[in-house]
């Protein structure tokens, strides 16, 4: 698990939902059975934030192809939810960064792990 890329962010703009947590088996007789995948669901949360400065965006994306490893680490950040303690989530989309002037809104949809 890897920290976040500056130690002080503000997201805004969280949209909240559960991971699919159901796995069907259909049998031949045409009847499925639904069972959990994991015993309790986990939550993709979509959020944004600014990036002020061109410095600021090189320091990003120096830390998600560096440090972040596009996606292929985790990253710790304060529990989205609660806001208290921190909690391991994955990058699951490519992050979105506007091509605007500054400052930029970057966009990225992360899963609990």
């Amino acid at each position: 698990m890897v920290n976040w890329y500056k130690t002080e962010q503000k997201f805004f703009g969280m949209d909240t939902e559960p991971s699919e947590n159901v796995e069907e088996t259909v049998f031949e007789s045409g009847k499925s059975r639904y069972t959990l995948k994991n015993s309790s669901a986990k939550l993709i949360h979509s959020f944004s934030f600014l990036i002020s400065s061109k410095e600021e965006e090189l320091s990003f994306w120096n830390w998600y192809n560096t440090i972040l490893l596009s996606r292929t680490q985790t990253v710790g950040l304060i529990d989205l939810v609660s806001h208290s303690g921190i909690k391991e989530y994955r990058m699951i989309k490519e992050p979105q960064i506007q091509n605007s002037q500054y400052p930029k809104e970057c966009s990225v949809s992360v899963k609990e792990e």
